[in-house]
């Protein structure tokens, strides 16, 4: 103003060329095919360009160079970031719905929407990394299957998109690539296909279309559960959060390889920042303990006047990335799904990822029904007899000249010397006989009383558990698996309270094992906690895992089973039944259940 100068910005800009000819993408007049990740922004974790850093820095280890900057406005510094580092960004609006709740009947809202991409388009347009737009993300799925919206929204919102795309052009004429994430083409309304979630089908059909396309989100990294999973690894999907990114890395390799095979110019997973590397306990002294208030990364004393954010604490688990806070952990842990992507993304054909394992499912052989005698004492086992009955077991009471294969005996409390010494007397002349001692629901109550009847220390420690890992493949657990143990998307979820241990249990056959990962963290918490509780669920607690334990004693054998014996459902009665049958016993039928049904998990 008046010849004075008032205010003065400076910004970096560079010079590119991204042009569309037909169905290909070119970078300078080449042909470039893009391998891609995408996040959300998370706030305070991702506020520093050593955040930034560390994300291209792992695009590069994956052999990737391309990102979404997904359903949100990133600060510039990842632009600038990206300029430097040489990864090429499609900078999305933050106009979305999954998952949100936009007044898209609000006038107010289709009016701010050509705000948010006009200004955006005009803050990165000079940044070179910048190779297209990303107008909205799920907009138009969601509208149609999810809110079932009346067919004028729809049109209403089909005619915002076109006018998305001329603000693009207009204060961007240089970029031809413009998209909306999972809106396909908008019904042709866009230059560039963008699929989520779509089968070969749906690539098939975008490598018709004559149109550059891509993959902006695929996978089931996000929300697949281990049965859901295990369709890639089959048991060992179960067997701990490893387990599942394992069957995770089958996945992604051969979704990236299907991509490569129908010409994807944009190619990606959902994805590689937060899915296939480890939340870091940024700023905690000591894994196996819950995290403590005094834990985490602190920031100075909230200064009054000061602009911006002034964070108090950012605890441990929430970043998978190093921001630069703790000089102790490295900007990141992979887990097995990201070597897959990189293998995938560099077209190396000998990974190991690359061939699915053959799976299989444990066969049974016929069952010799031997029909032995299962017997309880009234004063100790009356309720376990009463519940085993649910599953077709027939118990009769122990009398001490009668012929028993099978003692039950409950270890959920302690017992009176009068008792004690019948169980005694009973114990001791079934296992001189041959036959079998079968201890169910140990507590700590009851597990002195058994380290008296056995001659050593069994102990229980507090476990719960809802799925169970089969450790050694004996004749208790014959046509049972880590699939038909697995619980923790049923209903009758809490299958253990107290898991085994003890000099008694040290020396015995360790047969079936608490799943070190609680499921249910996974299942049912919401995203994006849950990745970090699940984790928090196999490092913090490390109480023993066993469940059931097998060992030869005189002439016969003791069974110690801490799997809950209650019957809350035809699988638990299911499982029950096939324990037994594998111990000879034959199965009365139960009215309404059919007790041989197939008891498949996946």
């Amino acid at each position: 103003a008046d010849g004075k100068t008032v205010d003065t910005k400076y910004q970096r800009f560079g010079w590119r060329q991204f042009t569309v000819h037909g169905s290909r993408f070119l970078l300078n007049g080449q042909p470039i095919t893009l391998h891609g990740d995408s996040w959300h922004f998370m706030g305070v974790p991702q506020m520093t360009r050593r955040y930034a850093y560390a994300w291209y820095h792992l695009l590069k280890d994956a052999g990737a160079n391309a990102v979404r900057l997904h359903a949100s406005i990133y600060p510039s510094f990842y632009h600038d970031m990206a300029d430097e580092m040489g990864i090429m960004i499609l900078d999305e609006s933050a106009i979305w719905l999954s998952d949100g709740g936009p007044k898209a009947d609000s006038d107010l809202f289709w009016n701010n929407c050509r705000t948010n991409i006009t200004e955006l388009v005009r803050r990165d347009r000079n940044h070179p990394s910048v190779f297209g737009w990303s107008v909205c993300n799920e907009i138009l799925p969601v509208l149609r299957n999810v809110w079932h919206a009346p067919q004028s929204m729809v049109d209403h919102c089909l005619e915002q998109i076109s006018v998305w795309k001329n603000i693009c052009r207009t204060n961007d004429p240089t970029r031809g690539w413009i998209s909306g994430d999972g809106e396909w083409d908008a019904d042709g309304r866009l230059p560039v296909i963008s699929i989520h979630y779509g089968g070969t089908g749906e690539l098939q059909r975008a490598k018709k279309s004559g149109k550059p396309w891509g993959v902006g989100e695929t996978s089931m990294a996000y929300y697949g559960t281990p049965k859901q999973v295990s369709q890639f690894n089959g048991n060992e999907a179960y067997e701990s959060d490893l387990g599942r990114m394992k069957g995770l890395a089958y996945e992604c390799y051969g979704l990236l390889k299907d991509q490569q095979k129908y010409g994807a110019d944009y190619q990606s997973v959902f994805n590689i920042v937060w899915y296939d590397i480890q939340p870091l306990p940024l700023g905690k002294r000591d894994v196996t303990k819950p995290i403590g208030l005094d834990e985490g990364i602190f920031f100075g004393k909230y200064r009054e006047g000061v602009h911006g954010v002034q964070p108090e604490r950012l605890g441990p688990y929430v970043s998978t990335l190093n921001p630069g806070y703790d000089p102790k952990l490295p900007l990141y842990r992979p887990w097995p799904m990201f070597d897959a992507i990189r293998d995938a993304n560099l077209k190396n054909t000998n990974s190991q990822w690359a061939n699915r394992p053959a799976l299989t499912t444990p066969q049974k052989p016929p069952t010799k029904y031997e029909n032995a005698i299962v017997r309880y004492l009234p004063e100790n086992g009356v309720a376990l007899a009463q519940e085993f009955s649910k599953a077709g077991v027939k118990a009769l009471i122990y009398t001490n000249n009668a012929k028993t294969d099978l003692l039950l005996i409950d270890g959920s409390k302690a017992q009176s010397e009068m008792i004690e010494a019948s169980l005694k007397e009973a114990v001791d002349k079934v296992l001189s006989n041959g036959g079998t001692i079968w201890v169910w629901n140990i507590q700590p109550s009851g597990a002195e009383m058994l380290s008296q009847l056995f001659g050593q220390k069994i102990s229980a420690v507090p476990r719960e558990a809802s799925s169970f890992i089969v450790k050694q493949q004996t004749p208790l657990l014959a046509g049972l698996d880590n699939a038909k143990f697995y619980f923790s998307q049923d209903d009758d979820w809490r299958q253990m309270d107290y898991s085994l241990a003890g000099e008694f249990v040290k020396d015995a056959d360790v047969v079936l094992d608490a799943c070190p990962a609680d499921w249910r963290k996974w299942n049912y918490n919401a995203e994006p906690v849950k990745t970090a509780a699940l984790y928090r669920s196999q490092v913090e607690r490390t109480a023993p895992l066993t469940a059931i334990a097998i060992r030869k004693t005189g002439n016969g054998k003791v069974i110690l089973c801490n799997l809950n014996p209650d019957i809350q459902s035809e699988k638990k009665s299911a499982i029950i039944g096939e324990l037994f049958q594998n111990e000879g016993v034959r199965l009365a039928q139960i009215a309404g259940q059919n007790k041989y049904m197939d008891m498949g998990g996946r």
